[in-house]
């Protein structure tokens, strides 16, 4: 863990309180525990009630390749002045599984939302416990703005828990030409420049800190835009504003036979050209251009709040969904993949008492998200999660990473089709810090040395010795199957066994 800007735990409480931190946190901070009951007494004295602090989730849409920090306001506002884990990862490289876990912090083989195409979640999984519902039983306003997931075409439906509810219709809206729930009627976007998507639903997330200025309730606004999501179409003040970006050519490998056979089908059929290397470019400046619009809308944002006395009070958590859409493994698009482009995404968290400008290497899944903000709005952490809270990492005396856990699970249900060549068969994997293993439903296996071969250009699962397999396969099945406590319990026993080195073969 970098620690570029420290804060002392005398500073840490003092930002902290009152009471934005609660149980779980004072368990792993038994220091707080008396500082915190004593500030809420005095409060009581006075008569005072402490306010709740208000909780603002954005979600962007896959991934582009990094470069977060060229969008001034994410730059100034959130990775310098937050914490972002860099060891963060979805539970699944797809929209609907995706967003299904962060919504009920569960894995996918208990919200049971496999495929895009599914509709488990939508009309019937989200009239249960979500954090919308977790929210508002605690007091809070809820707000819907922006891409809820796929699966969502009905504009009159508004899922349980949700005050106010500003939902595209479709899995991919598009930026014009749109149709959008405004709190169960169905309102139609065309192609000017005022319907341009990200633009509208920085408007309505304004309207709502408005809304929220004289007023002691804290609301907590799920802000999902669509960018970058293919087509990846800019504003228009935004058209070729990184034309002259320089952005390396995509690394890709040259010998994929230690790969599935999906992979080198995929190569076989559509291969690498150089041609499409320099599309792969284009195509992740034009995303990071229809960004420029979300980090203005995050800056219209901070400037209300910071201008209401509220921003103090405010925690900003700021991910995408899953990974990137370009892949160095295989031709063209890469959603979907096991490999860390599809998989990972960084999380960024700004608020009150929160370390600055830190890097924090603890692994971290996006089922964490829904405990997390549970506990900042001092409300008990539903017991139907997965995962865990992120509060004891959160200043610059975190947990040791021996009490933190040593694996998370991510996984992909089998697609019949998809509309960007040969789709990869279902699998599980299990990610450690410093290691990957993959389970396919075909019976292949992955197993990449993250330290030594991080682009996983060398699968060496054949090297390792009959404990490390059995063990692996044990873990991961383990988890496939595990709900509640026992998927925290299973994800903290030790994987001390695994120390592999080994050269790649990429170049």
């Amino acid at each position: 863990m970098e620690r570029q800007s420290p804060i002392s735990r005398r500073n840490f409480v003092k930002s902290i309180l009152p009471g934005v931190i609660g149980g779980a946190a004072l368990a792993n901070f038994p220091w707080l525990s008396a500082l915190t009951n004593a500030a809420q007494s005095k409060k009581k004295e006075k008569g005072l009630k402490p306010e709740k602090p208000n909780i603002i989730l954005i979600v962007i849409d896959d991934q582009v390749a990094g470069r977060l920090d060229i969008m001034p306001t994410i730059k100034s506002q959130l990775l310098d002045r937050g914490i972002t884990f860099s060891n963060s990862f979805c539970t699944s490289p797809l929209c609907a599984p995706a967003r299904a876990s962060i919504l009920t912090g569960q894995y996918l083989h208990n919200h049971q939302e496999t495929r895009n195409s599914a509709r488990n979640f939508v009309n019937k999984r989200d009239k249960e416990n979500t954090i919308a519902t977790v929210l508002k039983a605690g007091g809070y306003k809820t707000v819907f703005i922006g891409k809820y997931t796929h699966g969502y075409n009905n504009a009159s439906y508004i899922p349980s828990g949700w005050d106010e509810w500003h939902a595209l219709l479709g899995g991919a809206p598009g930026y014009y030409n749109y149709e959008m729930s405004d709190n169960g009627k169905l309102v139609s976007f065309g192609n000017k420049p005022g319907d341009y998507c990200t633009d509208v639903l920085a408007q309505k997330a304004c309207d709502v800190i408005t809304k929220h200025k004289n007023t002691r309730q804290p609301f907590f606004m799920c802000l999902t835009p669509v960018a970058p999501h293919w087509p990846r179409t800019p504003a228009s003040r935004h058209l070729n504003k990184f034309r002259n970006l320089k952005l390396p050519q995509p690394l890709h490998e040259r010998d994929i036979n230690d790969k599935p056979q999906w992979v080198r089908d995929r190569n076989r059929i559509d291969p690498i050209t150089s041609a499409k290397k320099k599309h792969m470019v284009l195509s992740t400046a034009k995303g990071l251009e229809s960004l420029l619009a979300v980090d203005e809308m995050i800056e219209a944002m901070i400037k209300m709040l910071t201008d209401m006395g509220k921003m103090e009070n405010t925690f900003l958590f700021f991910l995408a969904d899953n990974g990137e859409d370009i892949s160095k493994h295989i031709s063209g698009r890469g959603k979907t993949l096991p490999y860390e482009e599809g998989i990972c995404t960084p999380i960024i968290v700004r608020g009150p008492g929160i370390v600055t400008a830190q890097k924090c290497e603890y692994l971290v899944s996006t089922v964490d998200l829904l405990p997390t903000i549970a506990e900042l709005a001092r409300i008990p952490i539903p017991d139907f999660v997965d995962g865990r809270s992120l509060v004891p990492l959160l200043s610059s005396d975190p947990l040791p990473f021996s009490r933190w856990r040593n694996v998370c699970i991510v996984e992909l249900g089998r697609l019949k089709q998809w509309p960007h060549g040969v789709p990869p068969p279902g699998y599980k994997l299990l990610r450690a810090r410093n290691f990957k293993y993959i389970e396919y439903d075909t019976g292949e296996k992955e197993f990449y040395d993250l330290k030594s071969d991080p682009d996983e250009f060398l699968n060496i699962y054949r090297d390792l010795n009959p404990e490390q397999k059995k063990m692996l396969q044990l873990r991961l099945h383990q988890l496939g199957i595990c709900s509640k406590n026992k998927c925290r319990e299973i994800e903290d026993a030790d994987i001390s066994i695994f120390t592999v080195k080994k050269e790649t073969n990429g170049s």
